[in-house]
């Protein structure tokens, strides 16, 4: 999903990083320390930023706001 999310501006913008810790902070960001790709370390640094920033303190509430959005999007 990083690089996913590394495609373009666009999709860079437009794919939270929200989406990116789904196991957990915490977990994700362990995971990531202990992986061996260059890539990971990439990805630590940005949550990691992203983490200070306070991105993720509503997380729960950006949870049901995504749900509520999709949802109403599928009709």
């Amino acid at each position: 999903m990083w690089q996913a999310k590394q495609t373009n501006m666009d999709t860079g913008c437009g794919f939270d990083v929200q989406f990116l810790v789904g196991c957990g902070v915490q977990e994700t960001l362990a995971f990531l320390r202990d992986c061996p790709k260059p890539v990971a370390q990439q990805a630590y640094d940005y949550i990691a930023s992203c983490k200070t920033a306070g991105d993720f303190d509503n997380l729960d509430q950006w949870l049901v706001e995504r749900i509520e959005y999709f949802a109403h999007m599928a009709g």
